[in-house]
């Protein structure tokens, strides 16, 4: 019971882990650079953001160490290896850049490359690369070592999905490399500001470590030491491709850590104290506690509110009793009362969700459109009833859930609204990453708490519905259920060249996924990165050659490329 791509599960942290494979926001514009445009989000919408950063004053100093908190480990820092979380993004921020990243508006727009050009018929995408960018192993980055990337993300189990499309990838030139599709792909760039577009230098695809390999990339820090489920330790790439405007080589700071601190009062304490620079922020109460601080000037915090957010599910594995039977999970739709569910269980910091996207997104369509029921218990009992004159026995599963008493106490909630329908839900605690790797990679489980990835683009969810379904085995597509309507509408929406032709195609997706109830929806995942006032910079990487900030793939998941550190102002 409930990234976030983790880009990260019930409220992020776990699952958010999800879009760890591939997956904040499309607002408004086009661009040029990548021949995409995306649906404008309401400006108003994004005026209710509640983030604040502190002014950055004076000339950036260099030196300084910072530690950032995190609230999972990664099971492996290979791209194409690893299931990355919302806190893996942080990790591989510092070491590693994608091919693209995500502007101000949502827009994904080259950053590791110069361009990212279609043809016209979004059949093939030409890549063109920096020049002068090197990896840590002081190789160049160049077209040979960008399709050694791009082939092992395509023949990787984990991330293979992301780029099922793709048939063909051709070196054109040193730093130029085209890349051919099966059908239509307007909204490739936006995959590529996701895990499988970061990149690695080729001694680590030839590791034989394998995914527990070293990193070496392009990014700002370089890899020192790392205990597992306690810190990994990065330090300043004194050979790092990037100068800011005077010319003043990049990063400013010495070094970035992160330590594991898996509790989120564990780190809220740890920032007050002053034994953190930065934080995470996934659970409600956290999340409340920090917008707080944040109002009363005590820290800065950059919030995902007006952007395009990933949805807290309850997915149900389709390929397994109960949920094989359509009545079960209509059941459990029915029983899920999201309203009651946001005000007790998040205190409302998470709004309820019935669908794919929150109001005031332009793919939003109301549930009456999309054909989501309202919550009746007495309906979700008739169901369940049928369901036990079917099959001879209650309706009756186990639920995967993150170990953290927050989330533990959500799902005690949810699993409340069923008892009142007469529906069993048998909790099972487990570690973040052990609850990826079993919903993920093995299929062996019967509900868990989920995030269904759409930011930064709605292109992210493709791999989580639309992908063909493994029943027994590895299956980005978790809830294991193959609806060929689905597929065509995410197909219409990758191909579709206009933004209004974008927001019909995903109209048609939301209706079916009401019908197959594949998943019940609960809330719009909030996400927060919190910083001490010292820590500055927090939006201060840009865009090569622009004063437009960039981040990858989330406004949470900031680069550390400008962070500086000054003296406290409390």
């Amino acid at each position: 019971m409930l990234k976030g791509s983790a880009r990260a599960a019930m409220a992020s942290v776990v699952v958010v882990a999800l879009a760890a494979v591939v997956g904040c926001s499309s607002k408004s514009g086009t661009e040029s650079s990548t021949g995409t445009s995306e649906a404008a989000r309401p400006a108003a919408n994004a005026a209710a953001k509640p983030d604040r950063v502190t002014p950055t004053q004076g000339t950036p100093k260099a030196g300084g160490a910072v530690i950032v908190g995190v609230a999972a480990e990664t099971d492996s820092l290979n791209p194409y290896v690893g299931q990355w979380s919302n806190s893996s993004y942080l990790v591989a921020n510092a070491m590693m850049e994608p091919i693209a990243a995500i502007d101000d508006k949502g827009i994904a727009k080259p950053y590791l490359a110069e361009s990212i050009q279609p043809a016209g018929d979004f059949m093939s995408w030409t890549i063109t690369l920096r020049p002068g960018v090197t990896f840590h192993d002081d190789t160049p980055l160049d077209a040979t070592a960008l399709k050694r990337n791009i082939d092992m993300g395509r023949k990787s189990g984990l991330t293979a999905q992301a780029f099922n499309l793709i048939t063909a990838v051709d070196t054109i030139g040193s730093l130029q490399v085209k890349v051919t599709m099966s059908k239509p792909w307007a909204t490739f760039p936006a995959s590529l500001a996701m895990q499988a577009g970061y990149v690695v230098a080729p001694s680590m695809l030839d590791d034989p470590a394998g995914a527990n390999a070293k990193p070496v990339g392009t990014g700002p820090f370089v890899y020192q030491d790392r205990q597992r489920d306690a810190y990994t330790k990065t330090k300043k790439n004194t050979s790092y491709w990037r100068k800011d405007d005077a010319g003043v080589a990049l990063p400013y700071l010495e070094s970035v850590e992160f330590r594991v601190l898996a509790d989120a009062s564990s780190r809220g304490n740890a920032l007050a104290a002053g034994d953190i620079d930065a934080m995470e922020v996934l659970t409600p109460d956290a999340y409340r506690q920090a917008a707080a601080a944040a109002s009363r000037g005590e820290v800065q915090m950059i919030t995902n509110v007006g952007w395009e957010t990933d949805e807290t599910v309850f997915a149900m594995n389709t390929a397994k009793e109960p949920f094989d039977d359509l009545g079960a999970r209509q059941a459990v739709q029915y029983a899920t009362d999201q309203k009651k569910l946001s005000e007790q269980a998040y205190q409302s910091a998470f709004p309820g969700s019935w669908g794919m996207f929150e109001e005031g997104s332009p793919y939003y369509i109301s549930p009456e459109t999309a054909g989501y029921p309202k919550p009746d218990t007495a309906k979700a009992k008739e169901l369940a009833a049928e369901y036990e004159r079917k099959h001879g026995k209650k309706l009756e599963f186990t639920a995967l859930v993150p170990p953290d008493p927050q989330y533990l106490a959500i799902a005690q909630s949810l699993k409340s609204q069923l008892e009142e329908a007469g529906i069993t839900a048998n909790l099972q605690a487990i570690e973040q990453t052990q609850l990826i790797r079993t919903v993920i990679a093995t299929g062996d489980y019967q509900s868990a708490g989920f995030v269904l990835r759409g930011s930064p683009s709605p292109d992210q969810s493709y791999i989580f519905i639309a992908t063909k379904a493994n029943p027994n085995g590895l299956s980005l597509n978790f809830s294991r259920l193959d609806d060929p309507e689905v597929v065509a509408g995410m197909d219409a929406f990758r191909a579709a060249s206009t933004p209004d032709a974008r927001v019909e195609a995903i109209a048609s997706v939301q209706k079916r996924l009401a019908a197959d109830v594949p998943m019940v929806f609960l809330v719009n995942a909030r996400t927060g990165f919190v910083a001490s006032n010292s820590l500055r910079g927090l939006k201060g990487t840009t865009f090569p050659g622009t004063q437009a900030t960039a981040q990858a793939p989330y406004p949470t998941t900031p680069f550390y490329t400008s962070m500086w550190k000054a003296p406290a102002t409390g």
